[in-house]
């Protein structure tokens, strides 16, 4: 009743609540809006089972619900197109995205109507210890160009039933990634700059293949990529990474797996450096007939990869500089 009697003037720019016991929000902050001119709205550990729709804030900037239990549903609102940041964390209870009526079928069928949109200001996207919630609304739209326009930075941490499975045009459409502790994956990090764009995947033991978390839909401009205890790389995804310079893979199966199917078509990767630490797949058979596409290569790290027992380095001498190995009783060759 308190909150309800603290009624603010129109024209407040910035709310923050904290801690309300009382069953539902306010109405000034629901159906009845009274803050129509609000930018900012953070609401912290409210036990509120009725929350407002926010439909009518329409120029909400940013959104921040934290440590909230009951709200099982996050809904989408028209209204939203103004959002610069949003951010929900420690949702115990949310497991599901509802869009606007209008947009529903849209969204669960192939086509988009002309005016379809998500996000369209949004730059930045928090969700962080929400246990219940399976993945991204939109994932099925989500190389469309009206879905998250503006978008620069996506962290999702310590979701564990959430699958992020996006496509690489989309995810290098970005500046920073991070997930942390969801389905399949320890920790997935992509970050962009002036020095180029680089990727860390660490796996967990139930990824068994890439394509569960990452789609290789186009030509990539990864100059970096680092695998650890992740499934070796196919031959559809070696083709994807054509700015690729710097490999490093450890504590996994295997660098790549088997090199066939393309017959004779001629490809080349542009890779200087390649890591392999405590592999326990791979033979010298699928690193020997890598190495001949690398005609960059320069430097060859090899360590505590037991399997690999003999190694052909197929490669012009003058292009290799360094191959290092600390395997024993094992055998580099170069010719």
């Amino acid at each position: 009743m308190v909150l309800e009697n603290l009624r603010p003037h129109g024209d407040l720019q910035m709310l923050c609540i904290r801690g309300h016991g009382g069953p539902s929000c306010p109405t000034w902050l629901g159906d009845e809006l009274a803050v129509d001119a609000l930018q900012s709205l953070s609401l912290y550990c409210v036990s509120w089972g009725v929350f407002p729709s926010l439909g009518k804030a329409w120029d909400l900037r940013q959104l921040r619900l934290e440590h909230i239990d009951k709200p099982k549903e996050f809904t989408i609102e028209k209204s939203f197109c103004m959002l610069i940041k949003l951010e929900l964390i420690g949702l115990g209870s949310f497991d599901n995205w509802v869009y606007p009526a209008e947009q529903e079928s849209s969204v669960s069928g192939d086509l988009l109507p002309p005016d379809a949109h998500m996000f369209p200001l949004l730059q930045v996207l928090i969700i962080r210890e929400c246990p219940e919630l399976l993945g991204l609304p939109f994932l099925e739209h989500i190389v469309s160009p009206d879905w998250f326009p503006k978008l620069q930075e996506l962290e999702v941490c310590d979701c564990p039933e959430f699958l992020p499975v996006i496509p690489i045009s989309w995810m290098e459409s970005l500046c920073f990634v991070k997930m942390k502790c969801i389905k399949m994956l320890k920790e997935l990090a992509y970050s962009k700059s002036s020095n180029g764009a680089e990727l860390e995947i660490i796996g967990e033991g139930d990824l068994h293949s890439i394509d569960q978390v990452l789609v290789f839909d186009k030509e990539t401009s990864l100059g970096k990529l680092k695998l650890e205890r992740c499934p070796p790389l196919e031959l559809k995804h070696l083709l994807m990474l054509t700015s690729l310079k710097t490999f490093i893979v450890r504590k996994s199966n295997g660098l790549v797996g088997p090199l066939g199917g393309q017959g004779d078509v001629e490809w080349q990767l542009p890779v200087e450096i390649i890591t392999m630490w405590e592999l326990n797949g791979n033979s010298g058979k699928e690193l020997t007939d890598l190495i001949p596409h690398l005609p960059n290569l320069s430097k060859l790290d090899i360590r505590f990869c037991k399997n690999i027992k003999h190694l052909v380095v197929g490669v012009d001498l003058r292009h290799t500089t360094s191959a290092e190995s600390e395997m024993n009783e094992d055998e580099i060759r170069a010719a």
